[in-house]
């Protein structure tokens, strides 16, 4: 499988799930407490993207390692981690609900810890690759609490 064809599967996915929500959830996002170390709205815009990019770069050296090695915890580890991620904003959104955001973010960041591992165990590069989406999320999910504690 091509390193296209995953990037475009991943982007296109995610962004499939996140654009019909994103002017309801600005309108919504702007009505809760921030904290001040909230990022812009803006950056998240420039983030997911790369972040993205990443994980699909990340995935694609993973497939090249599927006849060297099982990656079938690997693929699933992914998946599951790429469904509650892609599945976040949407759902948050749509039910407005920062109880079950926290829910999601809680639920989110080990399995982001989880895949990174899993993948580090199979390709340093791959596992590096995931970094920045396991810095990211947890400095989502430190914001998310704020918010939840607020």
């Amino acid at each position: 499988m091509s390193f296209f064809i995953i990037a475009v599967f991943i982007l296109g996915i995610a962004y499939t799930a996140y654009l019909p929500f994103h002017a309801l959830g600005i309108t919504w996002m702007g009505t809760l407490y921030k904290p001040t170390f909230a990022p812009p709205g803006w950056l998240e815009s420039v983030v997911w993207p790369i972040l993205y990019l990443l994980m699909s770069t990340s995935l694609w050296l993973i497939w090249q390692k599927k006849e060297e090695q099982p990656i079938n915890i690997a693929l699933w580890t992914f998946l599951l981690q790429y469904l509650v991620n892609i599945s976040w904003g949407p759902v948050i959104i749509n039910m407005q609900d920062i109880n079950l955001s926290m829910l999601y973010i809680c639920a989110l960041f080990p399995l982001v810890l989880i895949n990174t591992r899993v993948f580090w165990h199979i390709s340093e590069s791959a596992g590096l690759l995931l970094v920045p989406n396991v810095l990211w999320t947890f400095y989502l999910l430190c914001v998310q609490t704020t918010i939840w504690l607020h």
